[in-house]
């Protein structure tokens, strides 16, 4: 087993927190499945402001391709108001991210650093392609 994820922070007119946790299982030498859960708070000060919670979960898969590169594939779904921010209606969108990735390791820990494109084209999803995202695994992956 491992774990991980990542941290994404941004202060200023526009505020984020992004927090996403996983912990992973590796079920051959190469390949690896796992779930994650994820938090975002995002705040706009220029009018009208805004705040948003948003939050909800993921599944992924990971195959390491070489020592430093590895595929990864990924269903996600995040509660919030995606239409209007200004909304107190809540619905789930489902992304479906796929790319793959980078990793030095270190011991039993790596630095990962991945580029996703989400297959998702609603016209009110916020992320953009491609999604570039950096963390750590601590365990064996």
């Amino acid at each position: 087993m491992y774990g991980g994820g990542g941290i994404g922070l941004q202060f200023g007119t526009f505020t984020l927190v992004n927090v996403a946790p996983d912990i992973g299982y590796k079920i051959t030498e190469r390949y690896s499945a796992g779930i994650g859960i994820r938090y975002i708070y995002l705040a706009d000060r220029i009018p009208p402001p805004y705040t948003l919670n948003i939050y909800g979960g993921s599944i992924f898969n990971r195959f390491i391709v070489t020592d430093f590169f590895f595929l990864h594939g990924e269903y996600e779904m995040l509660n919030g108001p995606w239409k209007n921010p200004h909304s107190s209606k809540r619905f789930n969108l489902n992304n479906v991210w796929v790319g793959g990735g980078l990793r030095q390791a270190a011991g039993n820990s790596s630095l990962n650093i991945m580029a996703l494109w989400n297959l998702n084209d609603e016209p009110f999803n916020p992320f953009p392609n491609p999604q570039i995202r950096v963390g750590i695994s601590i365990g064996h992956l």
